[in-house]
């Protein structure tokens, strides 16, 4: 069941080929006549209409997107590399036919003149062939040259030329380009949507399309005896071709077997047998090649439409055959010269030839006017050219797809590479999206060598702290009412929701609009329908009834689809908000060290994750309603039996659903796991400067939940789902209801109701509870929609609170509440109690000057201070140059950790001058080193990414070099290479992971290193090798430690107290140093 699945549409394909030829046949006793053939034919015409009307965007979109997406050289080389394959197997082609034919002789000019005498021949069947403006004959009967088959047709060469100059310009255009190509590939994955719906309507188009021919042609028999060696030679030179000719040249390209890669086009192949039309056939083509043997898209994209039009191997075998045997059936012996001139014409003739059926008849005239053969002997080979003419375009298929192999195989390295390249391009812009339009030059960022950053004080270079004014929490807490400011931030949420009028969003919401629409004129005939049938269940008129639940009935399908549509259009734009405004509110958050800004230096929104991820709500409504017993018990008795059989049939069906609501659980877990590692682990990041690498982290996730919930809500799955479900649960329930509440008004045998009157029946009717539900109903839906305006207005204050927090933080500026003043008061027992005065205050880098400079570090009267407003050390004075490394000491709290965030960027300066190096020259070693999500060597090199560590010419063998130096080298083969996929919080020991960061510390070898009691779980060997290799390397170490064995590698001493002191001096390793131990 398996393989009959995943096949079936080319077991329905090939079916359709074998059962056609047998309807066929069996038909043609029926003598049917032209009109009669013409509706058994009419599917066929309605494929091959299809089919045609789909080659130009096909062409278009197909060859545009698959060029666009190479550059010159690409594009260039794979296009010399095809029109050397087709005129090469053209040729060949033509000359295995021109052997066959002078060797078999299959023309005698008794077939001539028997087949003249058959009386097939028929002018209006012979111009039948031909395109308009093509005759043989004049009215005089002189042969006349044929005029091109494109006059009233459509030039595709001519297009093919045109739209490969679109592709290559937009190749060499760029990023300035890139939305132009994006709409191209869009389209075409558009139309081949399209394409594989009209492809599952194929089968029953070839199955009419082979009947009807069977059905149009002469005695079979006889024709079949006539041109049976002429049938015999071009069968044979098409299966040369197929079975030895192209395998054999695909061999000697690729070394590969041919027949595995004929056995993946075998669908393409059948589909080429019942069109006669290789551009026909050209969807089904790509699709082989994609899916079935891996061919990329811009191959297959650029080869097979330029194949479908000049690669005619088939036909040009085809017409050297019939040339020479019509010249033999005349007599004429051809001459050395003409033979060649065969050729040669039968090769450009191909090559010019249209790919539509019996174009090969039509360009076959040229060949016999070139050797001067009589023209309208065409039609002594036109009673089987039917037949030929199908498995001639086969080979011209088979043919074009093996090009597309062979153009791949040299091609293939070059692609992977261009799409590496494009990769690193592409990552470098969403790690600097500023850079994309800054440079010409790929992912380039200029970067002066040296930069001043300054923060000019307001007033003066002191640190003061005024006396804080009281105020209110609650009024400046933001209020949720549905007044101006609630219309206020709506909009400017909607501004980001629905960026332009020509969207998507905007498409979505008109479709809402006119579903909603649809919807109203739909419940307005459900509630009239209702009262006729209401109303003939009062007057016990069962021929009203039926008439009108028939109707009913009739448009339960439409009044469904509405819904499902209202459904689809409101989960898609849900889906699409979310997308905009996740996508906004994380380019904020993770732009610079905003997330940990937020968390660490502005206490306004508490837990933002909650807000950057969803809340999922679920509503579980359930109505019971029950029938009376006035009625009588059968009605409950099929109430009941109804529920239960429609609970099977919707439980059944809706099993998809289960399944994929556990993989969008899962994937809403995935999210928001990344979002607390992200948050717990925000000093880390921010210290590693790992922003860039997380926001990946985290729209990938983000992408991956998107792409699931697109999928959930297409048409196939919840929108074909909920349209059985309202027919089922609803609208047909409701017919259920009805037949159960008839059944007693119209039992004749109930004495109760034959007695009331009519206005008593209708009292007895409505007694069920009928209006007051619907009364509730209503009364409900008007509670629903107070509740839903407040909480519109809930989540338009939270997100709007979080916008501008965001955009405050990114200008510099942070309000925290911090403890100030602290008074004592008497309670009324005399006791004393402690009142502590909280005060939003704003916290302003203005008091600072940063400078950058390669090679030092020195503080200048810089103030240590808490973001609550804890003066730590009043003024701080030191420099460290390269080479002199400095263990920093102190008990708990002296302010060790705060130098580091200060040096790190992190804490803002409130005073001083503060002279480093830029941030990717001074790394960050913690105690509790961060291990991101992904593989091993990801641990090592991060925040850089594999393309990064390539770029700098860094290899596996060196990441292996590093965990040697940490006498780790065993991890690799522990947790199976390089691309082992882990937990790696859980699954390293914390001596591992301190070493992990020894590693990628050497990785990185930054000028400057801060060791925050990095080495606390390592044996002090390995952490005296690691400091060695430190110092070899030339990084800087300032070390948060108290260990005594690292004395040795340090030159300096920092102690702070604790009380606002410090004291900054040289380390005498010759004497007993107090700290440590």
């Amino acid at each position: 069941m398996g393989w009959l699945k995943k096949n079936l549409l080319l077991v329905l394909t090939i079916s359709a080929v074998i059962l056609g030829a047998i309807a066929g046949f069996a038909l043609r006793p029926l003598k049917l006549s032209a009109h009669g053939i013409s509706y058994v034919s009419f599917p066929g015409e309605m494929l091959m209409h299809m089919l045609k009307m789909m080659i130009l965007p096909l062409i278009v979109s197909s060859l545009i997107s698959g060029l666009a997406q190479l550059d010159a050289k690409q594009s260039g080389k794979m296009g010399s590399i095809a029109v050397t394959y087709y005129i090469s197997t053209t040729a060949i082609a033509v000359i295995t036919g021109i052997i066959l034919v002078l060797t078999i002789h299959p023309g005698d000019p008794l077939i001539r003149r028997d087949i003249k005498d058959s009386g097939i021949k028929k002018q209006e069947q012979v111009q039948s062939k031909y395109p308009e403006g093509v005759n043989l004959t004049n009215d005089k009967g002189e042969k006349m040259m044929p005029q091109s088959e494109y006059i009233n047709g459509m030039n595709v060469l001519g297009i093919i030329v045109f739209c490969t100059a679109i592709g290559i310009s937009l190749s060499q255009l760029g990023d300035e380009a890139a939305t132009m190509i994006n709409f191209f590939v869009i389209l075409d994955k558009v139309i081949m949507k399209i394409v594989m719906l009209v492809m599952w309507y194929s089968p029953l188009g070839i199955f009419c399309l082979i009947m009807g021919k069977i059905l149009q042609i002469g005695d079979v028999v006889d024709m079949a005896r006539m041109l049976a060696m002429y049938i015999v030679t071009v069968m044979s030179g098409l299966a040369i071709h197929a079975l030895i000719t192209l395998p054999l040249i695909y061999y000697i390209a690729t070394k590969k077997n041919p027949y595995k890669f004929m056995k993946g086009m075998v669908q393409a192949w059948i589909t080429a047998l019942g069109t006669a039309s290789s551009s026909a056939t050209l969807p089904m083509t790509f699709s082989c090649l994609e899916e079935n043997l891996g061919v990329d898209r811009r191959v297959t994209r650029f080869v097979l439409p330029v194949g479908a039009t000049i690669n005619m191997d088939g036909t040009a075998l085809y017409e050297a055959v019939a040339a020479i045997f019509i010249a033999q059936m005349n007599g004429r012996d051809l001459s050395f010269g003409q033979v060649i001139t065969v050729s040669i014409t039968a090769t450009l003739a191909a090559i010019g030839a249209a790919s539509v059926p019996s174009a090969g008849l039509v360009t076959m005239l040229l060949v016999l006017t070139a050797v001067g053969l009589p023209v309208n002997d065409v039609s002594l080979i036109v009673a089987v050219d039917w037949m030929l003419d199908r498995f001639r375009t086969s080979i011209n298929v088979l043919g074009d797809a093996i090009g597309a192999g062979i153009v791949y195989h040299y091609v293939k390295d070059d692609l992977a590479e261009h799409d590496r390249q494009a990769l690193i391009h592409r990552e470098q812009i969403l790690a600097h999206p500023e850079q994309r339009k800054k440079s010409s030059i790929p992912g380039y960022i200029a970067v002066p060598q040296e930069e001043i950053i300054q923060h000019k004080s307001k007033s003066n270079a002191r640190l003061s702290h005024e006396e804080p004014k009281k105020s209110d929490s609650k009024s400046s807490a933001p209020k949720a009412h549905v007044d101006m400011v609630f219309f206020r931030r709506l909009i400017r949420i909607l501004r980001i929701l629905v960026p332009k009028f020509f969207s998507m969003e905007t498409f979505y919401l008109i479709l809402i609009a006119f579903s909603l629409l649809a919807r109203t004129y739909a419940d307005v005939y459900v509630i009239t329908t209702s009262t006729r049938i209401e109303s003939s269940i009062i007057d016990r008129d069962m021929y009203g009834f039926a008439i009108h639940l028939f109707k009913y009935v009739l448009n339960m399908p439409a009044i469904s689809f509405v819904n499902a549509l209202l459904k689809f259009g409101l989960n898609e734009v849900r889906l699409r908000f979310r997308e905009r405004l996740s996508t906004h509110l994380y380019a904020k958050y993770l732009k610079g060290f905003n997330f940990y800004k937020m968390t660490n230096l502005d206490n306004r929104i508490q837990n933002p994750d909650q807000l950057l991820t969803q809340d999922p709500l679920l509503d579980v409504l359930l109505y019971l309603h029950r029938i009376g017993t006035s009625i009588g018990f059968g009605a409950p008795i099929i109430l009941f039996v109804y529920l239960i059989l429609t609970g099977f049939f919707l439980t059944f069906l809706r099993r998809p659903i289960g399944r994929l609501t556990v993989q969008e659980q899962a994937l809403e877990g995935e999210f928001r796991f990344v979002n607390s590692r992200l948050i717990t682990n925000s000093e880390e990041i921010a210290f590693y400067q790992g922003n860039d690498r997380e926001r990946v982290t985290v729209m990938t996730t983000f992408g991956r939940l998107v792409e699931h919930l697109r999928k959930v809500i297409l048409f196939r799955i919840r929108f074909s789902i909920g349209v059985v479900d309202n027919i089922v649960a609803k609208y047909f329930a409701t017919v259920i209801g009805w037949f159960a509440v008839s059944r007693g008004f119209f039992d004749r045998t109930n004495e109760r109701l034959n007695r009331m009157e009519r206005n008593e029946l209708m009292q007895e009717y409505y007694n069920s509870g009928r209006m007051m539900y619907k009364m509730a109903e209503a009364l409900g839906r008007l509670a629903l929609a107070g509740r839903d305006m407040t909480r519109l207005s809930g989540f338009t204050t939270r997100v709007d609170s979080l916008m501008n927090v965001l955009d405050e933080i990114d200008k510099g500026s942070y309000k925290r509440t911090m403890i100030t003043d602290t008074k004592l008061h008497l309670t009324t027992n005399g006791e004393e109690s402690k009142e502590k005065a909280l005060e939003k205050m704003d916290i302003k880098p203005g008091a600072g000057q940063l400078i950058i400079e390669d090679n030092i570090i020195r503080f200048e009267n810089v103030p240590l201070v808490t973001p609550n407003g804890d003066v730590l050390v009043k003024s701080l004075n030191l420099e460290v140059a390269s080479g002199t490394n400095v263990l920093v000491c102190g008990p708990n709290g002296c302010g060790k950790s705060s130098l580091f965030r200060v040096l790190g960027e992190l804490w803002p300066l409130f005073g001083g001058k503060l002279t480093k190096p830029a941030k990717g020259k001074l790394f960050y070693v913690p105690q509790r080193p961060y291990m991101t999500i992904g593989t091993l060597r990801d641990q090592v090199i991060y925040p850089d990414r594999k393309i990064d560590m390539i770029r700098k010419g860094i290899t596996d063998q060196d990441l292996e070099d590093y965990l040697e130096n940490v006498q780790l080298s065993y991890i690799l083969s522990r947790e199976g290479g390089w691309n082992a996929v882990q937990d790696w919080m859980d699954v390293l020991s914390g001596g591992e992971k301190q070493r992990i960061a020894m590693a990628r510390l050497f990785y990185h070898r930054p000028q400057f290193a801060i060791l925050d009691e990095c080495t606390s779980a390592v044996s002090v060997d390995v952490e005296g090798a690691m400091y060695r290799l430190c110092r070899d390397m030339g990084i800087t170490l300032f070390t948060v430690s108290h260990r005594k064995s690292l004395w040795v590698h340090h030159e300096y001493s920092l102690y702070m107290d604790g009380r606002g002191s410090y004291k900054f001096e040289k380390i005498d390793h010759s004497s007993e140093n107090k700290f440590g131990s």
